[in-house]
């Protein structure tokens, strides 16, 4: 007994996708695709071989298991791009096409970029302001625009997803389809961003012990349930010297940018728990000027590990 004819359709439903996008990311005809899911005919080694690469399972299970019987797939797919659980990379199809790691996302921003300088100029270096201020944009109703994705690796290697096939103007259905697209794929990249922040650097998570470790600072296992904040925190680099971590925090905000700006200091994190004590972790491994290139980059690194343990403490 195989199972091919029920594994296409469920995958493909599993996906979101119709048989005419299937057969179109597959080169072939809506009819043929068709057939195959309803039994009209089987496909050849060669066809079962690409219906196997693109859902990304092994060769024999898609004809000899139930695939059904499994409840998580291992692509999301968007018309722009491919999530792949299983491998932990990313697939950009319209934009910077390629392949690229998890594990090297620094950050995602959802940006319209005006259509007569696509494909022109570098992506986004000509934006157009959408929402609540777009009437500050001068003669805005006459610039159409792609929405789509700007993604930061953390080599700072800018990558590009368009998401948004087509010009479109503000506040149309178009528009409005496409940014809550944008919206579903920044989600995920920023859960994806979360993730790896905690399985690796100064502070890892362990969800099965729920506990979480500090590799620099109050180094030591503490228990995720009895953490009741988490906090980013600054201290002089000429007061690191102390004993106690961050025993001395500075406090950095705009209104202090221009006397902080002649200190270098240590970006870290905060722990409060529930009995009063506080553990803190080093981000930084070096001293950085307060708004350098450097500090920004620390601080939205850790800013972004705050985020996902808050969230485990939430839970």
């Amino acid at each position: 007994m195989t199972y091919i004819q029920s594994n296409l359709k469920f995958l493909r439903n599993k996906m979101n996708i119709s048989q005419e996008e299937l057969a179109k990311r597959l080169f072939v005809t809506h009819q043929t695709v068709s057939n195959h899911e309803n039994g009209k005919s089987q496909p050849n080694f060669e066809m079962i071989e690409k219906y196997a690469s693109f859902f990304n399972v092994p060769f024999e299970d898609l004809i000899h298991k139930d695939l059904s019987l499994k409840q998580k797939p291992t692509r999301i797919l968007f018309d722009s791009i491919i999530f792949d659980t299983k491998d932990k990379v990313f697939i950009i199809l319209d934009g910077s096409k390629g392949t690229y790691s998890y594990k090297n996302i620094k950050k995602c921003e959802i940006l319209n970029e005006k259509a007569r300088f696509r494909g022109k100029e570098p992506p986004f270096t000509h934006q157009v302001v959408t929402g609540v201020d777009w009437m500050i944009a001068a003669n805005f109703m006459e610039q159409p625009f792609y929405v789509g994705l700007r993604i930061t690796m953390k080599d700072d290697t800018q990558l590009v997803v368009y998401i948004s096939k087509n010009p479109t103007r503000t506040q149309t259905d178009q528009h409005i389809k496409a940014f809550q697209e944008a919206e579903k794929i920044k989600h995920l990249i920023d859960r994806i961003i979360n993730k790896y922040q905690l399985e690796s650097g100064p502070v890892t998570v362990n969800k099965k012990e729920n506990t979480f470790t500090i590799h620099s600072g109050d180094c030591g296992v503490y228990p995720l349930n009895e953490l009741v904040k988490c906090s980013v925190v600054f201290e002089k680099a000429r007061d690191a010297k102390h004993n106690k971590p961050f025993a001395r925090q500075m406090l950095i905000s705009p209104m202090t940018q221009g006397f902080a700006g002649i200190y270098f200091l240590h970006i870290g994190l905060q722990f409060t728990f529930k009995d009063g004590n506080k553990k803190y972790a080093f981000v930084s491994q070096n001293a950085v000027q307060p708004y350098s290139d450097e500090y920004r980059k620390i601080h939205l690194q850790a800013q972004q590990m705050r985020k996902g343990i808050v969230k485990l403490i939430s839970h």
